[in-house]
């Protein structure tokens, strides 16, 4: 049986309607995206360098360890989700497949 993963456009993760590159400190951003589904997917390229914390990050199923100065990068369509040990921090980078 299919899972299905919520897909996540870039406007969900802006402030205006349409923003093709979207650059945050981690820890904030994180915090206004609490009630994200996790597992999900997004139509954008996503780019996550952890500063600060630790827990685990999945791609694609393969999970991975966070620890401070880890850089991520996801293409669209790719599932990911994470479980955070602590406080994490670091910084987001959010842009579209136009913008790429």
């Amino acid at each position: 049986m299919k899972r299905e993963f919520p897909v996540y456009g870039i406007c969900k993760f802006s402030y205006s309607q349409q923003q093709d590159i979207i650059v945050k400190s981690l820890a904030p951003y994180l915090k206004a995206m609490r009630k994200l589904h996790f597992p999900h997917r997004h139509d954008f390229y996503h780019l996550i360098l952890f500063s600060h914390g630790g827990g685990s990050h999945s791609i694609d199923f393969q999970r991975f360890t966070i620890s401070p100065y880890q850089v991520y990068f996801m293409a669209p369509g790719q599932v990911h989700g994470w479980d955070f040990e602590g406080d994490v921090d670091g910084y987001v980078i959010n842009f579209s497949a136009d913008f790429f």
